[in-house]
C-alpha cells in the first residue's frame, strides 16, 4: 500500500465549497481506495495554501506539550448559541 497527500473536494450537493488536504491510500495498481478523515480544509485552494503557510511557521516555534493544557482553566466564555 502506498499513500500521499492530495487535495479532495468534499463539497456536498448544494453545500458550501469545502476542500481538504488528506492522506490518500492506494492499491498496488495505483487506484485510490480511501483517505484519512483528518486533514486541512478550506473553501478554496488559496485558503488551504494560507493554512499550510501558517502551519509551516509553527515548525519554527517551540513545541508545546499536551500536558501543558491539561489543568488550565478556559477563560473563554462562549456566548449563548456559540458553544464550542
Amino acid at each position: 500500500m502506498t499513500w500521499n497527500y492530495r487535495v479532495i473536494d468534499t463539497t456536498e450537493k448544494e453545500g458550501e465549497p469545502c476542500f481538504i488536504v488528506a492522506e490518500v491510500f492506494y492499491n498496488d495498481d495505483g487506484t485510490p481506495w480511501g483517505y484519512s478523515d483528518t486533514g486541512i480544509d478550506g473553501e478554496n485552494i488559496e485558503e488551504i495554501k494560507q493554512t499550510l503557510k501558517a502551519m509551516k511557521r509553527a515548525l519554527k516555534e517551540e513545541v508545546l506539550q499536551a500536558s501543558f493544557f491539561e489543568n488550565l482553566e478556559n477563560e473563554y466564555e462562549p456566548e449563548v448559541g456559540n458553544e464550542l
